[in-house]
């Protein structure tokens, strides 16, 4: 595996990784589990994104590049768009729960 390179990436990339980050994370029913890890790592975002390194085999599931795994270290060190992507597994809960209702 190539090593995370740290580089900024434009709002509406992220936002588009954003998104299918949270829809893998939704269909594998892990929402709730999910958003409880990233609203307990929010205080220690940048040393949460810092894991990545030994995380990185694991979360290859959810970013299986090495440009994955940057734009997931980017959202993970910046508590804005870690709220984005709580806020976007939550939305994605609700709609699923209102569509099996």
């Amino acid at each position: 595996m190539k090593p995370l390179i740290h580089r900024d990436f434009p709002p509406e990339e992220l936002a588009a990784f954003r998104k299918a980050v949270a829809r893998k994370i939704v269909s594998m029913r892990l929402g709730v589990p999910a958003v409880v890890m990233l609203e307990a790592s929010l205080p220690l975002s940048f040393a949460s994104s810092q894991l990545l390194v030994a995380l990185a085999p694991f979360l290859e599931t959810f970013a299986p590049s090495a440009e994955g795994l940057a734009k997931l270290r980017a959202i993970l060190e910046n508590r804005e768009e870690l709220r984005k992507l709580i806020e976007e597994i939550e939305r994605m809960e609700e709609e699923e729960d209102d569509g099996s209702s």
